[in-house]
C-alpha cells in the first residue's frame, strides 16, 4: 500500500486522461459516428482507465468511505439502479438499419453480416 501511495500522483493523473478518451470514443460509439481504430482506442484506453480506477480506490479509500456514508451515495446509488434496471428492462430496442441486434426480443435470432467496423461476425 505504501508503494501505491508513493504513485499517487501519477495514479490519480492517469486516471483522469485515461478517462477522456474513453467517455469521447462512448460517445461516438452510441451515436455511431465510425472511424478506423475506434473500437482499439476505446477497449485498450478504456481497460487502462479501469486498471487505474483499480489502483486509485485503495489510495483514497479513507476519503471515499466518508462519501459513501452521506446522503449523496444513497441517492447516487438509487438513481444508479433505477437506471440500470429500467434499460434492463426496456432492453435494446434495435439497429438504426432496421435489422435486429444479437440478443433483442424473443427467440434471439442472429444473423451473420459485417459489423458497422467492417468485420464478419454473427450480430
Amino acid at each position: 500500500m505504501k508503494e501505491l501511495k508513493k504513485n499517487r500522483a501519477f495514479i490519480s493523473t492517469a486516471a483522469a486522461f485515461t478517462f477522456v478518451p474513453t467517455v469521447i470514443t462512448s460517445l461516438f460509439l452510441l451515436f455511431h459516428v465510425k472511424f478506423p481504430g475506434i473500437m482499439s482506442i476505446h477497449k485498450w484506453v478504456g481497460l487502462a482507465f479501469v486498471l487505474m480506477c483499480l489502483l486509485h480506490i485503495p489510495i483514497n479509500w479513507a476519503v471515499l468511505r466518508k462519501h459513501l456514508n452521506g446522503k449523496a451515495a444513497l441517492s447516487s446509488l438509487a438513481i444508479t439502479v433505477i437506471l440500470t434496471f429500467g434499460m434492463l428492462l426496456v432492453g435494446d430496442t434495435g439497429s438504426h438499419d432496421g435489422k435486429r441486434q444479437a440478443g433483442s426480443g424473443p427467440g434471439y435470432a442472429q444473423t451473420t453480416r459485417l459489423s458497422p467496423y467492417g468485420h464478419k461476425g454473427r450480430f
